[in-house]
């Protein structure tokens, strides 16, 4: 893999990888944003459940997110707003949109989502309201 999916325009290599293999944390809420859309769309879904909060995890289905991983070809990510979610933060709100095709169709999830962070680490919440 030559450039990352996230759209940093980095190598993968040099950007969301070392946080998908664990080597580093995420420091911002963004940086896990666009690690967890890598992640989908190279299909590293132990990451995706990891980073997802541990008091909502139980609300998502791992095979659902296999199933939307794979049959999708992840076309890009657009970071749309970011409010908060620093390194110094607790919270924080990243909205994005994420283009995919799924069953010959182009698709745009567009979310506002909430992360905190527990313990120096971010978690994926949910939607933010």
């Amino acid at each position: 893999m030559n450039i990352c999916p996230c759209e940093s325009g980095k190598k993968y290599e040099d950007c969301c990888k070392k946080y998908i293999k664990g080597t580093l944390l995420p420091p911002t809420a963004e940086l896990l944003m666009r690690s967890r859309y890598t992640a989908y769309a190279i299909g590293e879904i132990d990451y995706i459940l990891e980073t997802h909060d541990p008091a909502t995890v139980s609300d998502v289905s791992r095979d659902t997110i296999v199933t939307w991983s794979e049959s999708s070809k992840w076309e890009g990510l657009e970071i749309v707003k970011t409010k908060a979610g620093k390194v110094r933060d607790k919270k924080g709100i990243v909205e994005f949109k994420a283009s995919y095709i799924a069953d010959g169709e182009r698709h745009i999830h567009h979310e506002k989502s909430l992360f905190i962070k527990i313990k120096g680490k971010w978690y994926y919440h949910g939607w933010a309201e």
